[in-house]
């Protein structure tokens, strides 16, 4: 077909192709009326377990590669632990209950409208500890782990809300290549629930992670610290024989 027959042919059937056009066009607009945007947060966390300096490793030793695999998925498995997913919960929602209205950079109106039919007046006055995040927090502790019919429960375990553990195993962390970053990202429908949900399981997983490292090393610590006392008690003794040898013998300038 030449370019000639080519253009006859659409002159003839222009109404056909623009009214398919149309056609396309409208049953897209129908099929994506009802969706909700999606926003989507990413983080990168550097561990330093493949490359990072330790007490214990030495310039010629050479890296273990299956020591190295096996704690990166026990990074893995703390940030994915229903602990991290609970305190991560419990945290985002004592800073969203401290709201006194929408903030489009942490909960746009939809999603602060829901948290108020959610948890109702009288039970966010018994929760939230005036303006004090940590007493806020504790409240939810309490609620959560001591009564299992308490609203905190439920947004936790029953309830689809940001703070529902099921939402939360979304959060993927995967492994840079073999570098030593892990890759974590999260989609929500509230652009401020998106970031500042990864921020919060990020400020537990760190908590958590530095916790676990200061056990790990916490007794060779202790060990250093019990002979630098030693050698400091030493020292202080032999100062002490010397101030009285000199006192003894009176010895004003012990060089001459």
């Amino acid at each position: 077909m030449s370019l000639l027959d080519f253009i006859r042919l659409l002159q003839r059937n222009y109404r056909l192709i623009g009214l398919c056009g149309l056609l396309t066009a409208g049953l897209v607009a129908v099929l994506t009326a009802w969706q909700q945007p999606s926003y989507r947060s990413e983080a990168m966390v550097y561990t330093g377990i493949a490359s990072g300096y330790t007490i214990e490793k030495q310039e010629s030793q050479r890296t273990d590669y299956y020591a190295v695999n096996h704690a990166f998925d026990n990074l893995l498995n703390i940030i994915q632990s229903r602990y991290t997913l609970e305190e991560s919960a419990l945290r985002l929602l004592a800073r969203h209950l401290l709201l006194e209205g929408p903030r489009p950079e942490v909960m746009e109106s939809a999603a602060f409208e829901q948290l108020q039919e959610q948890i109702p007046a009288e039970v966010r006055n018994e929760l939230v500890a005036g303006g004090n995040f940590e007493a806020t927090l504790h409240k939810l502790r309490m609620a959560y782990h001591r009564d299992t019919s308490s609203v905190v429960r439920k947004l936790l375990l029953v309830t689809p809300s940001p703070y529902n553990l099921d939402r939360l195993r979304e959060i993927r962390p995967v492994r840079k290549n073999n570098s030593d970053m892990i890759q974590l990202h999260y989609t929500a429908a509230d652009p401020g629930i998106a970031r500042h949900t990864l921020s919060t399981v990020l400020e537990v997983f760190t908590q958590k992670f530095h916790h676990l490292k200061t056990s790990e090393t916490g007794q060779v610590i202790r060990y250093f610290e019990e002979k630098v006392d030693q050698a400091e008690a030493r020292l202080q003794t032999a100062e002490n024989e010397l101030s009285e040898y000199r006192a003894r013998h009176s010895i004003i300038n012990y060089s001459e």
